[in-house]
């Protein structure tokens, strides 16, 4: 690495220093002085370094720079509030509501030119994700001036609560909610993300593996289908330009398989989708999942009065946890305490008969904690265990929101019609 890091000119090392913390500035508007200035001493100060002049000199906090004028009457603009209309013309006396209107309000004056889609301040809460195309190129969507400008994608709840459980300290409520939603993954209470009911108890905002994972020996179910039960069709590429060495010497050929035990993927095909890849050639990283667990002796409150619908989360058998699986729980087994799944698995690629560090949610008898909720999808029932003393109900101010968007902005091009020269400037995503 030193004789490649020595080839490296001087010119080039200086330019991507300072282009590394000018990154940091557009990527993290609210970056703060100091910050900037500890990302240059760390540039500067790096063994390798060819050039130690990398300066955060001139930068200012976003809070501290000039709004940007309001647009002249001239320029290509639209306008949009949450408090506007779609059926209004889009201009600052009469904007729109939505910000799906406002880009195809915008495509009017045709691709690369330069257009803005202004929005006033407040929360946008899209029915969908904001769909950008190559007629969106050279688009520019911004917060108005100074204005604070959020784009959500989860729907505000308006619950009436009713008591459900006040023992032992318990402090749990219930609603109604309606069906339009969906499930339920996700709520924000507050503005602050609650937790969907779980064992073991943690806060994924500040906790990491092993802490709220199970952690001690698991028993797991075998694979339903695996490269031996349902072989894939080996596709091996061996022609001699095409091997190489592996790290011991020996020769390796790509290959592949189609189907088999990745028969549920899209497209069902990959490396490890061969029932002999080249580095497990005896099929033990081949891809698969277990079917299920035994949960005697992990699960204090199992069995579950109606476990369907709950997700577990297990790190890939073996040593380390290169990815988690996720597997939705559709069967229980209160005389073998098993919980079974055949839905899941296909979160990684490498496969094992086992799983490893696990935990499971969105269980109503795991509703125990502070912060927690749980959905009811099929009774259209809301859940949460209130932070108050029991038999206090959450405060008609305090607000609730189901996260229901996994996409808030999505860009679709191809090579031939490519979107490009798109902005989203001052706009906060929750």
């Amino acid at each position: 690495m030193a004789a490649a890091e020595a080839e490296v000119p001087a010119g080039f090392d200086c330019a991507m220093r300072h282009l590394a913390v000018d990154f940091a500035r557009r990527a993290q508007p609210s970056i703060t002085q100091r910050q900037l200035e500890g990302l240059a001493d760390a540039l500067n100060g790096a063994p390798e370094a060819r050039c130690r002049n990398v300066s955060a000199a001139g930068w200012r906090h976003a809070a501290q720079r000039s709004a940007p004028a309001a647009p002249g009457a001239a320029e290509r603009s639209v306008f949009a509030s949450p408090s506007g209309d779609d059926a209004s013309a889009g201009t600052i006396s009469a904007p729109l509501r939505t910000i799906a209107a406002a880009v195809a309000s915008a495509r009017r004056w045709g691709a690369g030119v330069g257009r803005t889609v202004f929005l006033r301040a407040g929360v946008y809460r899209e029915a969908g994700a904001i769909q950008l195309t190559a007629a969106d190129s050279g688009l520019t969507i911004a917060a108005y001036a100074a204005e604070e400008v959020w784009i959500s994608g989860a729907k505000e709840i308006f619950p009436t609560w009713r008591l459900f459980s006040a023992k032992g300290g318990k402090n749990i409520w219930v609603t109604d909610v309606a069906s339009s939603l969906g499930p339920i993954r996700g709520l924000r209470v507050g503005g602050r993300r609650a937790v969907r009911a779980r064992y073991p108890n943690s806060d994924p905002e500040t906790d990491l593996n092993p802490a709220g994972w199970v952690s001690t020996p698991t028993r797991w179910l075998s694979p339903r289908v695996t490269h031996v039960t349902d072989p894939p069709v080996e596709y091996v590429v061996d022609a001699p330009e095409w091997t190489r060495q592996d790290s011991t010497g020996n020769e390796v050929s790509y290959r592949a398989g189609i189907n088999g035990s990745c028969r549920h993927l899209e497209p069902p095909y990959g490396y490890w989708c061969s029932g002999r890849p080249s580095r497990a050639p005896d099929g033990s990283l081949t891809h698969r999942w277990p079917s299920g667990l035994v949960f005697e002796g992990h699960l204090p409150h199992a069995p579950y009065k109606d476990p369907a619908g709950a997700i577990v989360h297990s790190c890939r058998g073996g040593a380390n946890c290169w990815f988690t699986w996720m597997f939705e729980v559709d069967a229980q087994s209160v005389e073998n305490k098993t919980l079974s799944w055949s839905y899941g698995g296909f979160q990684g690629a490498e496969g094992d008969d086992a799983g490893g560090t696990w935990y499971i949610e969105n269980v109503l008898e795991e509703l125990d904690v502070a912060n927690e909720f749980f959905h009811d999808s099929k009774l259209g029932l809301l859940y949460y265990f209130h932070n108050a003393s029991s038999g206090t109900p959450p405060p008609p101010s305090l607000t609730f929101e189901a996260a229901t968007l996994k996409v808030l902005l999505n860009a679709t091009g191809s090579m031939r019609e490519p979107v490009v020269d798109v902005t989203i400037r001052r706009i906060k995503r929750t």
